[in-house]
């Protein structure tokens, strides 16, 4: 079977995930693309950037998601992204060992 990767990008209103086949050295396809309304920026720049327990949560249920369907495609390799909400916020760090920690 080809190799199946996905990629997540995790945005301020949204998180994404596309699972991709490699068919060939350099080609690929698209199996199947997930967006999910996470709002993990909600209430943190009125805070000093810092990310609120609900958005947290929010983003830890869509991923549990996305990892339902990572196991249905066997994906062998994830690649996540953030986008400023996550890297700016004061307690980024916290936030991916959690994520880390519980899924």
């Amino acid at each position: 079977m080809s190799k199946r990767v996905a990629v997540i990008d995790l945005g301020s209103n949204s998180a994404r995930m596309a699972i991709f086949e490699r068919t060939s050295r350099l080609g690929f396809f698209i199996l199947r693309e997930y967006k999910v309304k996470a709002r993990l920026g909600e209430g943190a720049y009125e805070k000093g950037g810092v990310l609120q327990e609900s958005a947290m949560s929010n983003v830890l249920n869509a991923f549990r998601e996305f990892k339902y369907f990572l196991s249905i495609y066997k994906v062998s390799k994830v690649l996540c992204t953030g986008t400023s909400a996550l890297r700016d916020a004061p307690n980024s760090n916290l936030f991916i060992n959690r994520i880390r920690r519980e899924l």
